[in-house]
């Protein structure tokens, strides 16, 4: 029994898988940088006048700095007024 491999038809499927993961990685890529770049306007515009230096990541989300190298979330942050 002789078993005969086409080796132009694999290369062929094998050069297309790639192609197709490749869009998908892009694809993917641009999804999430969409997300993060909104995440980011939407906290900048949120922080802009409570006088505290603020960050944003995707899994951190918005956070400001109370104190010297101390970050919390900003949806934990409230004012006080006495």
């Amino acid at each position: 029994m002789i078993i005969k491999i086409d080796f132009k038809n694999l290369i062929t499927n094998l050069i297309s898988a790639i192609i197709v993961g490749v869009i998908m990685a892009v694809v993917l890529a641009a999804v999430v940088g969409i997300f993060y770049l909104a995440g980011k306007a939407e906290c900048n515009a949120l922080t802009k006048d409570i006088g505290f230096a603020s960050r944003y990541s995707l899994y951190g989300r918005c956070q400001i700095e109370v104190q010297k190298d101390q970050w919390i979330p900003l949806d934990n942050y409230y004012f006080k007024q006495e």
